[in-house]
């Protein structure tokens, strides 16, 4: 009787079974990555190259308004059926009229004036008339400027580089000025996440950052956009973007593509000045326009890009913000000789958990975090607060907080007029007001 050896046979089907295995796992693999980690898996970031943070001193209660030096300006609602307009206000910006207005989360320039005290739940607090100045299209305004003849440049998350003329009442129109930048290789960037704008009080250049150059893709279903590299949009129908999350996304990847731009309004030319930024997030240019702060988000620091003196057309670190830094702004008159930085979040315990970590536990940490849902990633911590620095010997003067964000939390903007500081965020509903003095 012959055996029939039925070796070979089941080889070939376990062959067959690995096989079909590893497709199926690559095929898995492909469509998870594709569904979830969109932006790719996080990089590596050396121990030497993690943000170093200061530990929040909880005595300091300088911003909260038992301090006597912060008020709130809230909107005025006169007719109750009328809508909100002060929703988000990232930044305030005052034109060359002294005129305040804020740009909102729904794509809103909006002026605030008629200044009144009122009493609201037991305190005295400051109510403002909104107006609707503008309807700035479908993106998401976050920091801007005025030039001396009334234009309103402004960095948008959405549309990159854009201006209006409010001079002009009768045909006033929103201009894309720079969506892309020519590299030196002839190439064209793509500008994805324009965060910030200030101008040059000598040459009239607009500055602007690029928080980073990937691409934002779209859901091929339902009424929801996919989270994408940079900009993480919410419902399509409230018009809103969640640069939040999109910011949280960036951080745990750890990929530096943020960049510092120069704009020239009478060449329309846009150029490169620095790359290689964790985040490039708030600009401010000096009263001399001898150099630009930038806030580094993520490195939790801030640089300086000189454009005058012997380091001219180089950058560096300038000092650590103790947290992560939003917008900037540097005081353009004499008597006020400082530069500030808003500081929305003291550091998360997550991330000083992660960061303590070795790298080989660390860093798919931050992978799993760049797949999170919006709604599981780790919230931001309560805090709110500024620093005031010395550009001339590099140091902090003031660090002005709310430790528990008890009062006022998530600072975004940080803009000075006649001895205050105002300040913006994405979440509050009402204007921080400090004084100074």
């Amino acid at each position: 009787m012959t055996q029939t050896n039925t070796a070979p046979h089941s080889q070939h089907r376990t062959m067959l079974v690995v096989v079909a295995f590893a497709l199926a796992l690559g095929i898995s693999s492909k469509i998870y990555e594709e569904l979830y980690m969109p932006y790719g898996p996080a990089l590596n970031i050396p121990v030497s190259d993690r943000p170093v943070y200061s530990p929040v001193d909880r005595s300091n209660k300088s911003l909260q308004m038992s301090s006597g030096k912060l008020r709130k300006i809230y909107e005025r609602h006169d007719d109750a059926q009328s809508p909100k307009l002060l929703k988000g206000p990232e930044t305030v910006i005052f034109d060359p009229k002294g005129t305040m207005y804020v740009l909102t989360e729904d794509s809103k320039l909006v002026s605030l004036t008629d200044f009144q005290e009122e009493e609201l739940s037991s305190s005295v607090v400051t109510t403002a008339k909104v107006t609707l100045a503008m309807d700035l299209g479908n993106g998401r305004p976050l920091g801007g400027a005025f030039a001396s003849d009334g234009t309103l440049y402004f960095a948008d998350s959405i549309l990159g580089l854009a201006r209006v003329n409010l001079n002009k009442k009768q045909s006033r129109k929103v201009e894309i000025v720079a969506s892309s930048v020519q590299l030196q290789d002839g190439s064209m960037s793509k500008i994805l996440f324009a965060d910030d704008a200030d101008i040059g009080p000598k040459t009239g250049y607009v500055y602007f950052s690029d928080g980073g150059n990937l691409f934002r893709t779209r859901a091929r279903n339902s009424s929801l956009f996919k989270a994408t590299d940079i900009v993480s949009p919410r419902m399509i129908k409230e018009m809103s973007w969640d640069v939040m999350h999109a910011s949280k996304i960036d951080f745990a990847r750890g990929k530096r593509t943020g960049r510092l731009l120069r704009y020239d309004p009478k060449t329309d030319e846009v150029v490169v000045l620095a790359s290689g930024l964790w985040f490039a997030n708030g600009i401010a240019v000096d009263r001399d326009e001898t150099f630009v702060m930038i806030s580094e988000t993520f490195t939790a620091r801030q640089m300086i890009y000189y454009l005058e003196g012997p380091k001219a057309g180089t950058m560096e670190p300038l000092l650590n913000s103790t947290t992560h830094p939003d917008g900037a702004f540097c005081s353009k008159t004499e008597d006020i000789p400082y530069c500030y930085a808003a500081l929305p979040t003291a550091q998360p315990l997550a991330v000083a958990i992660m960061f303590s970590l070795p790298s080989f536990i660390e860093r798919p940490l931050r992978s799993l975090l760049m797949s999170m849902h919006p709604k599981l990633a780790p919230p931001t911590k309560p805090y709110g607060g500024f620093i005031e620095i010395d550009v001339s010997d590099r140091s902090i003067k003031r660090v002005i907080q709310d430790p528990s964000g008890q009062d006022i939390r998530a600072i975004t903007g940080v803009t000075v007029h006649e001895d205050k500081i105002y300040l913006g965020s994405l979440e509050n509903d009402f204007i921080g007001v400090y004084d100074l003095n």
